[in-house]
């Protein structure tokens, strides 16, 4: 059985789909090492089958260190580390212990707790440390400016200094040219009288 053929004129509402997946494609769409965006549909079974394997892994071993792990834990090595911040220790216990009762009473609030806490974080620490490091990064650029172009004017002072000694040279051999020729001139002179 033959297919009708489509029509020339292109309906307004068909998209052309060219197989690339898209971030809200699904459950399926996931984004792979190297930021690619890909669905777990399109990959061959063997495919998924090592990645289920290497996934499983990864599950028991972020188990294995979430049972090794405490707030506790944590907070002692970070006293340990600085013995003159007590205040600031003592202030990541009372998060830890409030974020420990959450945890316990209302699971469901840690997803809101930590975009706070990282957007709290990024405000007081991660971006004014940007700020400071574009700021080096904009010294740096406008010192290479500076250095570049102190280096042309003084390529450009060099070159119009050898463009002066040429035409000093080029000048005094035309002046001894003119002399020879003088003294040619004179002695022809001299000899004809």
């Amino acid at each position: 059985m033959r297919l009708p053929s489509v029509p020339e004129d292109h309906d307004d509402d068909f998209e052309e789909d060219d197989g690339a997946a898209e971030v809200g494609d699904g459950k399926y769409i996931f984004t792979n090492s190297v930021g690619e965006v890909k669905s777990y549909l399109d990959l061959s079974v063997p495919t998924l089958m090592g990645m289920l394997k290497n996934t499983a892994v990864e599950v028991v071993e972020k188990e294995h260190e979430l049972k090794a792990s405490s707030y506790q834990k944590i907070l002692h090595e970070a006293a340990a580390e600085h013995k003159d911040k007590r205040y600031v220790i003592n202030t990541a216990n009372l998060f830890s212990q409030a974020l420990t009762k959450i945890a316990k009473e209302d699971p469901e609030s840690l997803p809101i707790i930590a975009k706070v806490t990282k957007d709290l974080l990024y405000l007081f620490h991660d971006l004014p440390t940007e700020v400071e490091d574009k700021k080096d990064t904009k010294k740096i650029i406008e010192e290479a400016i500076e250095e570049k172009e102190e280096a042309a004017v003084e390529i450009t002072r060099k070159r119009k200094q050898e463009k002066r000694a040429a035409k000093i040279a080029a000048c005094a051999a035309d002046a001894e040219k003119s002399s020879v020729a003088r003294g040619k001139r004179t002695k022809s002179r001299t000899d004809e009288k």
